[in-house]
């Protein structure tokens, strides 16, 4: 019996694997951290978003945005709290936003859901 070994072809397969799972894992994030955006903030909800990595490795990014010229910083401050000026109004004075994480405890709330996809597929 002769087996003929592929590293090219096997890695590339599970290259294949991970980028599926990672996508799906980031959905399943985004999904459960747009249901996690307080009342008050539903716009900001409407726009979290996955996107492919840039990087080299691959892989997804489940990223934030907020609504008006601030949108920058909005998810930021809702996910670890800040002192802000109320409605951008730079000559009021600061207010305490208190945090309202949602990025961080959706990713909690899927791990070893990604966890057991990647093993899963990897059988």
């Amino acid at each position: 019996m002769i087996t003929e070994w592929n590293d090219d072809e096997l890695l590339k397969d599970v290259g294949n694997i991970v980028e599926v799972v990672c996508m799906e894992g980031a959905e399943a994030v985004a999904a459960t951290a747009r249901r996690m955006v307080k009342k008050k903030t539903r716009t900001l909800a409407g726009q979290i978003e996955v996107k492919a990595s840039k990087f080299k490795g691959g892989g997804a990014i489940v990223q934030a945005q907020g609504p008006g010229n601030y949108d920058r910083y909005y998810a930021s401050f809702l996910e670890l709290g800040a002192w802000v000026h109320p409605y951008g109004n730079k000559n009021a004075p600061k207010v305490k936003l208190e945090k309202q994480p949602f990025l961080r405890p959706a990713l909690a709330a899927n791990k070893r859901k990604i966890q057991q996809a990647f093993q899963d597929k990897l059988k």
